[in-house]
């Protein structure tokens, strides 16, 4: 069977590789310990051999036996002692000629001292040394003798190698035996890492993973809405190329605090919240965009934030769109409902072969219709405005409600303020509200609604009144984001108008109210710079 590592599992490779790296590890490990063992116990029998030579080389039975005609009768005797008490391998004594005065070999006393190293001893230095002598190897430890100042002698005190290979043995099997065990606790640790490295990547080899995070590129960059996301230190991770073409932003941003690069992102707020935000209207270098900012959750973890957003002109664009479509469908729908009611009374009034009422009925709603038409394109100078505010008078009649354009009103450039969508936005909440809050009256009555639009010198004026049965006494609250007086999903039309008249245009936005009496709403939109 032909070994194909490329064609292996990741699981496999992982345990495969951990087990060589552990086994080398613990292998370069053991033979690493085992040179510093030998070094260290060389050091210390090297250290203990110096000391004992400096221990001897000063004692008074040495230096006395030096005075000796044969040294060896006093000397022999005291280093047989202490090679018996297992101090050192051996003691021996020399003269200033290197030859020697003791010995374990009784045969080798008188003859010059082997191994070369006992030179510098001879010149008054103690020193550790490493020689191989006729014994054999050997760790010496040298020493000078004085009398009185003048050198008469050397001590060398050894260690042979065999001892200390003995005294190794018993380390090296230890680390031999700690070394199995580690390989053998190794093998089953190696299984629990590559289970649990496969299953925290959720069984995906690494060509998935690859695959899947090209596939995540190509997504990310080819939406049309800008995309970037930020962890919980609230640093920037991903940015797709959209979101640098419209921001102006580079790819190298990525690793950089969201602050740094988008003061005005309120990305950290939101992740300090927990709150997600939904199509927030705000500039961002130079750009306003509509943005919706979630908090990216796993296990009830905050991961961070992800914001995704789209240019205002080209959502203003589809929704000024989608606006005049209903606009016009709302005001069509009105317009047959009372042609229908006008085409059955001059139906009527020809069964009745009453010709001239039906003459004359018909030139009155040819004229009623002229006229208001004119009163409204007076005033008002935008079509998209002025198409809207007649679909919802027909639609307002229709519920037995008037809504009548203030003679003061006058608007000539609707451009100099706003938009027509934001235009659209706020008469549409308003006057929804106003018939909606006549509708749900206790008391019959016939409603009204006055609307005030002025494009002063410096200002756009818009006030909104109803005589429908006010608010409650929690109208305070009315502004804020999801809050209702109904049921339902409701409760974000005011919060949208006063969002985007206050805090994007600069504007005030103002309720007045009162139960039984009606309501009043006021808006300012600061004229554009």
């Amino acid at each position: 069977m032909i070994f194909n590592y490329n064609k292996m599992k990741l699981q496999k490779k992982i345990l495969l590789f951990t087990i060589l790296i552990t086994f080398i590890s613990i292998i370069t490990m053991g033979v690493i310990a085992h040179n510093l063992i030998t070094i260290n116990m060389e050091n210390t029998l090297g250290r203990q051999a110096l000391d004992l030579a400096n221990f001897v080389s000063n004692l008074d039975i040495v230096k006395s036996a030096y005075t000796l005609n044969n040294p060896t009768l006093v000397l022999q005797p005291f280093a047989e002692s202490l090679h018996s008490r297992n101090l050192a391998s051996f003691v021996v004594f020399m003269d200033m000629e290197g030859t020697r005065y003791t010995h374990p070999n009784k045969d080798l006393i008188g003859l010059r001292f082997t191994g070369g190293d006992e030179v510098e001893a001879l010149k008054g230095r103690s020193y550790i040394s490493k020689a191989v002598g006729i014994s054999g190897p050997s760790i010496r430890g040298f020493s000078p003798i004085f009398i009185d100042g003048v050198q008469v002698g050397a001590v060398s005190v050894g260690m042979f190698q065999e001892n200390v290979d003995s005294l190794l043995e018993t380390n090296r099997n230890a680390l031999l035996y700690t070394m199995l065990m580690s390989i053998i606790i190794a093998i089953p640790s190696a299984f629990a890492l590559s289970y649990n490295i496969k299953r925290t990547i959720f069984g995906l080899e690494p060509v998935d993973i690859a695959m899947l995070l090209t596939q995540r590129e190509i997504m990310i960059n080819s939406v049309k809405e800008g995309i970037i996301f930020t962890n919980k230190e609230d640093k920037i991770e991903l940015i797709n190329d959209r979101a640098c073409e419209m921001l102006g932003l580079r790819k190298d941003d990525v690793g950089k605090h969201v602050k740094e690069i988008i003061p005005t992102s309120r990305m950290d707020d939101v992740r300090k919240s927990g709150i997600d935000e939904y199509n927030e209207q705000q500039k961002i270098n130079g750009v306003t965009i509509i943005t919706n900012r979630m908090v990216v959750k796993y296990n009830e973890n905050i991961l961070g934030v992800v914001a995704t957003f789209s240019e205002k002109e080209e959502l203003q664009r589809l929704a000024e769109e989608l606006t005049n479509s209903k606009s016009y469908a709302s005001s069509l729908r009105a317009k047959t409902h009372e042609f229908m009611n006008q085409l059955q009374t001059i139906a009527g009034l020809i069964e009745l072969q009453d010709y001239d009422s039906a003459k004359k009925f018909i030139s009155i709603a040819s004229y009623k219709n002229q006229d208001i038409l004119k009163f409204y394109t007076d005033r008002i100078k935008d079509p998209a405005t002025i198409g809207f505010l007649l679909g919802k008078r027909s639609e307002a009649e229709e519920a037995g409600i008037d809504l009548k354009l203030s003679e003061k009103s006058s608007l000539f450039n609707l451009e100099d303020y706003t938009d027509g969508n934001t235009m659209v936005l706020i008469l549409g909440n308003l006057i929804n509200n106003s018939i909606e809050a006549i509708n749900s009256s206790p008391i019959s009555i016939r409603g009204l609604i006055e609307l005030t639009i002025i494009g002063g010198k410096e200002i756009l004026y818009i006030e909104v009144k109803d005589n429908g049965p006010g608010l409650p006494d929690s109208s305070e609250n009315i502004i804020k984001k999801g809050f209702s007086t109904k049921t339902g999903n409701r409760g974000y039309g005011l919060y949208l108008i006063y969002n985007k008249v206050v805090n994007l245009f600069g504007g005030t936005f103002h309720i007045y109210s009162e139960g039984g009496i009606g309501t009043t709403v006021e808006i300012s939109i600061p004229k554009e710079v």
